[in-house]
């Protein structure tokens, strides 16, 4: 039986937010003042939470902060949570340029304190979702019994690579499990990417990978020169992996990728030249009922030709060699 996670309600991230946010503010407090709670009297405590409070409920409200899936927290959600944190942060401080003026002279919000909770909001609304995906990529890769997974590595570390990487990875019971990248740059060999190393394209490496039980090599660069495709091909037969090309990206299934879209590298992929298209119709109208002579019809490659055109069936194939024995049982396998 498998089970299904469920997304958290929005309502509850706002609210979740909105309570970090106040922690924030109130620990920012105690370390200014070194947890003196007599210091902390002189300001007015629960207005500064109330006004950081309602601010805090707009800046979410309007920028929409509350509205990603924290488990798929990426670079455009943590942008958008430290431009609220940035924002708020500047507020604070006009707040303090309008107070402290006769008959007010004093700061609402003290420096020290803007400073501290400016890094300490930050750090936990972006720390505890990127917490949470994590967690969650760490479940979802272990959920399935790693022995049933297909151990694979991503040709190419640029953004194709990465970009397939996390989608596989990713995937709810996917099948596939990517655990290396193979990179043709020297410089890259050795170190690491989202936490998985990167081989160097070279023997050495390919024996520590099938040490490793990698079966599948994916590649995810669609602009391989044929050089390359057909040294990789010939790595992987030595080796007994599986090689895969990822589709173009325009042709994922509704913008992402699926492990059924992998397809195996054809041999017309290995050509140094364009594929040469048969126009059977064209042939089919050029032979039928028609008398065909085929000389050398004893040797390979005639006897193979006189096997074709029967599918196009002339009238009569007339067969010539200078082999008697050879034609004699082309003619017996002709008659059959």
């Amino acid at each position: 039986m498998q089970y299904r996670i469920r997304i958290l309600p929005r309502w509850i991230i706002f609210l979740l937010d909105l309570i970090l946010v106040e922690v924030g503010i109130f620990t920012s407090f105690l370390l200014r003042f070194n947890f003196d709670l007599t210091l902390m009297a002189r300001f007015e405590i629960r207005s500064i939470l109330l006004l950081s409070l309602v601010l805090n409920m707009i800046l979410f409200y309007l920028l929409r902060s509350y509205a990603g899936i924290i488990r798929y927290t990426n670079i455009e959600d943590t942008f958008r949570l430290f431009t609220v944190t940035t924002i708020a942060a500047l507020f604070y401080y006009a707040v303090n340029l309008i107070v402290n003026r006769p008959p007010h002279a004093h700061l609402l919000f003290p420096k020290a304190v803007v400073a501290i909770n400016f890094f300490i909001t930050s750090f936990i609304l972006i720390g505890y979702r990127l917490l949470i995906r994590y967690f969650y990529n760490f479940y979802q890769q272990h959920r399935l019994d790693e022995k049933s997974k297909t151990k694979a590595v991503v040709f190419d570390t640029n953004e194709h690579g990465l970009i397939t990487k996390r989608v596989i990875n990713g995937m709810p019971n996917g099948r596939i499990q990517v655990v290396a990248f193979l990179d043709d740059g020297g410089e890259t060999g050795g170190k690491m990417m989202e936490g998985l190393p990167i081989y160097n394209l070279d023997e050495v490496s390919f024996r520590k990978l099938k040490q490793e039980d990698v079966s599948l090599l994916i590649i995810a660069n669609r602009n391989l020169s044929k050089e390359k495709l057909n040294y990789l091909v010939d790595v992987c037969l030595n080796y007994g992996m599986r090689i895969q090309q990822v589709p173009p990206i325009q042709q994922w299934l509704n913008g992402t990728l699926n492990t059924d879209q992998l397809k195996d590298v054809k041999i017309e992929d290995l050509l140094e030249r364009d594929v040469i298209k048969i126009e059977n119709d064209y042939i089919n109208s050029q032979l039928r009922n028609k008398t065909v002579l085929v000389t050398g019809a004893a040797g390979s490659i005639g006897s193979e030709m006189v096997r074709q055109l029967t599918e196009y069936q002339p009238s009569l194939i007339i067969m010539c060699d200078n082999a008697e024995t050879p034609m004699h049982d082309m003619f017996l396998e002709m008659n059959e």
